[in-house]
């Protein structure tokens, strides 16, 4: 009866970046604005019951993702269970964004949205929409070889100006 309590206290979520009621517009955009292309990134759902602990969510064993798939810069997962976390209690999200075929640790563009406290809904209720969450801007991390010629340019020039 215990096992059947703890999965039933599940809560959901509505793993999407634009609905109507409840009102939810945010879009996945590239560092000069424009919206990223469909079919490069892969969004995911991050969480934890304290802002410090946010780590990837999982539904049913596996995590939360989704493929940016519309051109528009909005991803459309869907309905989620999300591991862990319960109906009704607060708790900190953040969708996070980064290249497809890779890790967000090892993308070379990523990007994070602002955390947001929100109340997940326990089934068969309406899910909790992303209320709050603004656009995800990606970034671009230089690989550690451009970083070291960098620095190595960076200090022969002032050698150079010693001399």
């Amino acid at each position: 009866m215990f096992l059947t309590v703890g999965v039933l206290a599940q809560g959901n979520v509505l793993f999407q970046s634009k609905n109507a009621n409840p009102a939810v517009n945010f879009k996945i955009l590239n560092p000069d604005g424009t919206v990223a292309a469909a079919n490069l990134y892969t969004v995911g759902l991050w969480g934890g019951l304290t802002a410090d602990s946010l780590a990837p969510l999982k539904s049913g064993g596996v995590d939360i993702t989704t493929p940016l798939t519309l051109a528009s810069g909005y991803f459309a997962g869907g309905s989620k269970g999300v591991d862990g976390i319960a109906a009704g209690v607060d708790a900190f999200f953040q969708v996070r964004v980064w290249e497809t075929g890779k890790t967000y640790d090892t993308s070379m563009w990523f990007g994070a949205g602002n955390v947001v406290t929100l109340k997940l809904t326990a089934p068969p209720s309406t899910p909790q929409a992303l209320v709050g969450m603004t656009d995800v801007t990606l970034t671009q991390i230089p690989e550690p070889s451009v970083l070291a010629l960098s620095l190595l340019g960076m200090g022969a020039f002032l050698m150079r100006r010693r001399s």
